[in-house]
């Protein structure tokens, strides 16, 4: 199937909310020539998936007015930056974006490549550690492949392709630890206790 008759099928699922000189289209993977994935996002963010086996297309969008749906963020690359005198952004472009004031790490095969904690500290080093360029600069070009909240504790776990994860860790029983700005229009916020919540 071509671009433009991608971009028409599309359309009709999302009934006229749809441009095409502002859609985007990522490839996921590539299974054969018969089977592939790819992810759409258009303006209002909602995502269609495209499934291709034989000639058989299947567009099936997730729900984008659903605050706590995260897959909106799959696909999508990040910068992180600091503002004092304790909050890290993870920015996803469009505006969206994670603020966060509870500690986070960078996990790569399964050891901690950098985290919050490490900020300023000059370990021996020629220089003090900036954690948000370290984790922008080992997150370069890679892109999000899965999101998962934890029930209970609102740990928001981010995986990224070559095994990269970035954990945002909630530490605090009372403390909001972490926002996000979703394409619903809403934030949802981490509140004490690890509970969730939308506004």
């Amino acid at each position: 199937m071509s671009l433009p008759k991608f971009l028409f099928v599309c359309s009709a699922f999302l009934r006229g909310n749809f441009h095409p000189h502002k859609f985007t289209l990522v490839r996921l993977r590539f299974a054969s020539t018969r089977q592939a994935v790819f992810r759409a996002v258009a303006p209002n963010f909602a995502l269609a998936e495209l499934r291709c086996g034989r000639q058989l297309w299947i567009v099936r969008l997730l729900d984008a007015m659903n605050p706590f749906d995260f897959s909106w963020m799959i696909g999508r690359r990040v910068q992180v930056s600091f503002s004092e005198p304790a909050t890290w952004f993870v920015a996803f472009g469009d505006s969206l974006c994670i603020s966060v004031d509870c500690p986070w790490r960078l996990i790569h095969n399964s050891s901690i490549a950098v985290s919050s904690d490490d900020h300023r500290q000059q370990f021996g080093l020629p220089a003090p550690i900036d954690a948000a360029e370290r984790a922008t600069s080992l997150l370069a070009g890679l892109s999000v492949q899965s999101v998962e909240v934890r029930e209970g504790t609102a740990d928001l776990l981010i995986d990224f392709e070559q095994d990269w994860r970035l954990e945002i860790i909630p530490f605090s029983s009372s403390y909001e630890s972490w926002q996000a700005s979703t394409p619903s229009g809403k934030n949802v916020i981490a509140t004490g206790g690890g509970e969730l919540s939308a506004c």
